[in-house]
Protein backbone atom coordinates (compact mmCIF):
# COMPACT_ATOMS: atom_id res chain seq x y z
CA UNK A 1 0.00 0.00 0.00
CA UNK A 2 1.39 3.41 -0.98
CA UNK A 3 1.77 6.24 1.59
CA UNK A 4 -1.17 8.05 -0.02
CA UNK A 5 -3.36 4.96 0.24
CA UNK A 6 -2.37 4.55 3.90
CA UNK A 7 -3.32 8.17 4.57
CA UNK A 8 -6.69 7.77 2.85
CA UNK A 9 -7.47 4.62 4.85
CA UNK A 10 -6.60 6.31 8.12
CA UNK A 11 -8.72 9.34 7.31
CA UNK A 12 -11.71 7.16 6.47
CA UNK A 13 -11.26 5.34 9.78
CA UNK A 14 -11.12 8.64 11.66
CA UNK A 15 -14.28 9.95 10.07
CA UNK A 16 -16.13 6.68 10.67
CA UNK A 17 -15.15 6.38 14.33
CA UNK A 18 -15.91 9.88 15.53
CA UNK A 19 -18.22 11.36 12.88
CA UNK A 20 -17.37 15.07 12.55
CA UNK A 21 -15.80 16.81 15.55
CA UNK A 22 -14.79 20.40 16.10
CA UNK A 23 -11.09 20.11 16.87
CA UNK A 24 -8.82 22.79 18.30
CA UNK A 25 -5.07 22.22 17.99
CA UNK A 26 -2.72 24.27 20.17
CA UNK A 27 0.59 23.92 18.34
CA UNK A 28 3.45 24.70 20.71
CA UNK A 29 6.23 24.07 18.21
CA UNK A 30 8.95 26.55 17.31
CA UNK A 31 9.95 27.40 13.74
CA UNK A 32 13.28 25.60 14.29
CA UNK A 33 11.81 22.38 15.69
CA UNK A 34 11.77 20.15 12.63
CA UNK A 35 10.68 17.08 14.60
CA UNK A 36 7.50 18.64 15.95
CA UNK A 37 6.78 20.40 12.65
CA UNK A 38 6.86 17.03 10.90
CA UNK A 39 4.38 15.54 13.36
CA UNK A 40 2.24 18.69 13.06
CA UNK A 41 2.08 18.31 9.28
CA UNK A 42 0.96 14.70 9.54
CA UNK A 43 -1.66 15.52 12.18
CA UNK A 44 -3.06 18.43 10.17
CA UNK A 45 -3.32 16.34 7.02
CA UNK A 46 -5.17 13.53 8.81
CA UNK A 47 -7.63 15.86 10.52
CA UNK A 48 -8.43 17.77 7.33
CA UNK A 49 -8.83 14.65 5.22
CA UNK A 50 -11.08 13.02 7.81
CA UNK A 51 -13.51 15.94 7.50
CA UNK A 52 -13.24 17.24 11.06
CA UNK A 53 -13.85 20.96 11.61
CA UNK A 54 -10.35 22.13 12.42
CA UNK A 55 -9.04 25.26 14.13
CA UNK A 56 -5.25 25.24 14.20
CA UNK A 57 -3.46 27.76 16.40
CA UNK A 58 0.31 28.15 15.98
CA UNK A 59 1.23 29.69 19.32
CA UNK A 60 4.57 30.95 18.04
CA UNK A 61 2.77 33.44 15.83
CA UNK A 62 0.33 34.68 18.47
CA UNK A 63 0.49 37.46 21.04
CA UNK A 64 0.33 35.59 24.31
CA UNK A 65 1.49 37.22 27.53
CA UNK A 66 2.13 35.10 30.64
CA UNK A 67 -0.65 34.80 33.19
CA UNK A 68 -0.37 37.64 35.72
CA UNK A 69 -1.99 35.61 38.49
CA UNK A 70 -4.35 38.52 39.22
CA UNK A 71 -7.43 36.21 39.51
CA UNK A 72 -9.58 38.81 37.70
CA UNK A 73 -10.88 36.09 35.39
CA UNK A 74 -12.41 34.42 38.46
CA UNK A 75 -14.32 37.39 39.85
CA UNK A 76 -14.01 40.90 38.33
CA UNK A 77 -14.31 39.69 34.70
CA UNK A 78 -15.74 36.15 35.12
CA UNK A 79 -14.35 33.77 32.52
CA UNK A 80 -12.54 36.51 30.59
CA UNK A 81 -8.85 37.39 30.98
CA UNK A 82 -8.14 41.09 31.49
CA UNK A 83 -5.22 40.85 29.04
CA UNK A 84 -6.49 41.81 25.60
CA UNK A 85 -4.43 39.42 23.50
CA UNK A 86 -4.76 35.98 21.92
CA UNK A 87 -5.18 34.30 25.31
CA UNK A 88 -8.82 35.37 25.14
CA UNK A 89 -9.15 33.89 21.66
CA UNK A 90 -7.82 30.55 22.86
CA UNK A 91 -10.33 30.42 25.70
CA UNK A 92 -13.29 30.96 23.40
CA UNK A 93 -12.02 28.39 20.91
CA UNK A 94 -11.37 25.89 23.73
CA UNK A 95 -14.93 26.01 25.03
CA UNK A 96 -16.52 25.78 21.58
CA UNK A 97 -14.55 22.62 20.65
CA UNK A 98 -15.30 18.93 21.06
CA UNK A 99 -11.63 18.00 21.27
CA UNK A 100 -8.53 20.01 22.18
CA UNK A 101 -5.19 18.63 20.97
CA UNK A 102 -2.05 19.84 22.76
CA UNK A 103 1.00 19.42 20.54
CA UNK A 104 4.62 20.15 21.40
CA UNK A 105 8.02 18.80 22.33
CA UNK A 106 8.28 17.20 25.76
CA UNK A 107 10.51 19.53 27.80
CA UNK A 108 11.92 18.13 31.05
CA UNK A 109 8.83 15.93 31.28
CA UNK A 110 6.45 18.86 30.72
CA UNK A 111 5.04 21.11 28.03
CA UNK A 112 7.13 23.50 25.93
CA UNK A 113 7.00 27.07 27.24
CA UNK A 114 4.49 28.43 24.71
CA UNK A 115 2.03 25.63 25.35
CA UNK A 116 2.39 25.94 29.13
CA UNK A 117 1.74 29.69 28.84
CA UNK A 118 -1.40 29.08 26.79
CA UNK A 119 -2.73 26.63 29.38
CA UNK A 120 -1.97 28.96 32.29
CA UNK A 121 -4.06 31.66 30.62
CA UNK A 122 -7.18 29.43 30.71
CA UNK A 123 -7.70 29.63 34.48
CA UNK A 124 -10.88 31.62 33.88
CA UNK A 125 -12.56 28.55 32.39
CA UNK A 126 -12.93 27.37 35.99
CA UNK A 127 -14.45 28.82 39.15
CA UNK A 128 -12.25 29.99 42.04
CA UNK A 129 -13.94 27.51 44.40
CA UNK A 130 -12.59 24.06 45.15
CA UNK A 131 -13.94 20.53 45.39
CA UNK A 132 -12.26 17.79 47.40
CA UNK A 133 -12.68 14.17 46.32
CA UNK A 134 -10.86 10.92 45.76
CA UNK A 135 -8.84 12.52 42.96
CA UNK A 136 -7.66 15.35 45.21
CA UNK A 137 -8.59 19.02 45.35
CA UNK A 138 -9.71 20.59 42.05
CA UNK A 139 -11.47 23.75 40.92
CA UNK A 140 -15.20 23.72 40.40
CA UNK A 141 -16.37 23.97 36.76
CA UNK A 142 -17.67 27.28 35.44
CA UNK A 143 -19.52 25.67 32.52
CA UNK A 144 -21.59 22.53 32.03
CA UNK A 145 -19.62 21.20 29.07
CA UNK A 146 -15.88 20.91 28.45
CA UNK A 147 -13.95 19.37 25.53
CA UNK A 148 -11.90 16.20 25.70
CA UNK A 149 -8.12 16.55 25.67
CA UNK A 150 -5.49 14.73 23.62
CA UNK A 151 -1.84 15.56 24.26
CA UNK A 152 0.76 14.56 21.67
CA UNK A 153 4.24 14.90 23.09
CA UNK A 154 7.22 14.73 20.73
CA UNK A 155 10.62 13.60 22.01
CA UNK A 156 14.09 13.14 20.51
CA UNK A 157 14.40 9.73 22.15
CA UNK A 158 12.21 7.80 24.55
CA UNK A 159 12.87 8.39 28.25
CA UNK A 160 10.74 6.45 30.69
CA UNK A 161 11.15 9.04 33.44
CA UNK A 162 10.22 12.02 31.26
CA UNK A 163 7.42 10.14 29.52
CA UNK A 164 5.81 9.13 32.83
CA UNK A 165 6.09 12.68 34.15
CA UNK A 166 4.44 14.01 31.00
CA UNK A 167 1.60 11.50 31.29
CA UNK A 168 0.94 12.47 34.92
CA UNK A 169 0.88 16.19 34.05
CA UNK A 170 -1.59 15.65 31.20
CA UNK A 171 -3.81 13.45 33.38
CA UNK A 172 -3.92 16.17 36.02
CA UNK A 173 -4.75 18.80 33.40
CA UNK A 174 -7.56 16.59 32.17
CA UNK A 175 -9.06 16.53 35.67
CA UNK A 176 -8.49 20.26 36.13
CA UNK A 177 -10.18 21.20 32.85
CA UNK A 178 -13.03 18.71 33.36
CA UNK A 179 -12.29 16.76 30.18
CA UNK A 180 -14.69 13.89 29.49
CA UNK A 181 -11.77 11.91 28.04
CA UNK A 182 -8.03 12.53 28.34
CA UNK A 183 -5.41 10.71 26.30
CA UNK A 184 -1.63 10.99 25.92
CA UNK A 185 0.48 9.83 22.99
CA UNK A 186 4.26 10.15 22.77
CA UNK A 187 5.96 10.22 19.38
CA UNK A 188 9.70 10.03 18.77
CA UNK A 189 10.79 12.60 16.20
CA UNK A 190 13.00 9.97 14.56
CA UNK A 191 10.14 7.54 13.88
CA UNK A 192 9.39 6.56 10.30
CA UNK A 193 6.55 8.55 8.73
CA UNK A 194 4.33 5.46 8.54
CA UNK A 195 4.80 4.78 12.26
CA UNK A 196 4.02 8.40 13.12
CA UNK A 197 0.83 8.24 11.08
CA UNK A 198 -0.27 5.08 12.86
CA UNK A 199 0.38 6.62 16.28
CA UNK A 200 -1.53 9.81 15.45
CA UNK A 201 -4.43 7.95 13.87
CA UNK A 202 -4.80 5.67 16.89
CA UNK A 203 -4.62 8.73 19.15
CA UNK A 204 -7.65 10.48 17.66
CA UNK A 205 -9.77 7.39 17.00
CA UNK A 206 -12.07 6.50 19.84
CA UNK A 207 -11.78 9.83 21.69
CA UNK A 208 -15.02 10.33 23.63
CA UNK A 209 -16.54 13.78 23.26
CA UNK A 210 -19.63 15.51 24.58
CA UNK A 211 -22.18 16.45 21.94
Amino acid sequence: MSPRQVCEALCQALAYENDVMKVLVLDGSTAEDAGVLGVAGTLKELLIRSGHQLEWMELRGMTLDPCAGCTSCWDRTPGICVKEDDGRTIGGAWMSSDLVILLGRITFGGYPSLLKRALDRQAGLLLPYYLSGKEGVVHMPRYERYPSILAIGVCSEYSQEEDETFKRIVAQNGMTFKALHTRVKIVCAEEREETTREIIESSVMGMKVRR
